[in-house]
């Protein structure tokens, strides 16, 4: 156990806390997750659970100086579910039909390699000095409905996004692949140290 725990330690740059047995950790996490399902209510304790998003949801906004930026509307962290509207202005007034962008990641650059497109739609007819009004709105399934409606006209459009939101699939992948090692590397120790009790 004391690998884990030093690898815990690297990791987080601190000592773990060893007053807790972790299977009753995780028991209680479960308990606590699986009675938010009881129907008639169940005795919950004081303690909730809130499913957060792990990375912040935006859209890719003009920049006539350099890279389109990513502009989120709904914030790493992010409690769920959660609802954000933002306004915005048509970046090229002689432009009718506006790409509305969808973007997951944190990097300024709505291009760049750390964010992700999670969907785009297209609004058409749009005047060019229209206000647009965009929400994000996340279920609690972690699904995410992206609107845009235009300000005093018969304009609107959106997506559903079902999957996707949350790890990239790159990191989803990195994650599987640092388990897979730090498991294979873990099952090595601890048969080298039946070898030493021997």
């Amino acid at each position: 156990m004391h690998h884990v725990q030093d690898a815990v330690e690297e990791f987080f740059g601190m000592e773990p806390s060893t007053d807790t047995n972790p299977d009753q950790v995780v028991a209680k996490g479960a308990a606590l997750e699986a009675a938010q399902y009881d129907p008639e209510g169940g005795n919950l304790p004081t303690q909730s659970i809130t499913d957060i998003l792990s990375h912040s949801l935006g859209v890719e906004t003009h920049n006539d100086d350099g890279p389109n930026q990513f502009d989120p509307i709904l914030e790493k962290g992010a409690d769920l579910p959660n609802r954000e509207t933002k306004p915005y202005g048509n970046p090229d007034e002689t432009e009718q039909n506006l790409i509305v962008n969808v973007i997951q990641g944190e990097a300024d650059e709505a291009n760049h390699e750390d964010n992700e497109e999670l969907g785009r739609f297209v609004l058409e007819d749009v005047p060019g000095d229209t206000k647009l009004n965009v929400e994000f709105y996340v279920k609690e399934d972690a699904t995410l409905d992206v609107t845009a409606e235009a300000e005093n006209r018969d304009i609107e459009g959106g997506i559903n996004i079902s999957d996707g939101i949350g790890l990239t699939q790159e990191e989803a992948g990195r994650i599987k692949e640092e388990t897979q090692d730090y498991t294979s590397k873990a099952v090595q120790r601890r048969e080298a140290d039946a070898e030493t009790d021997d």
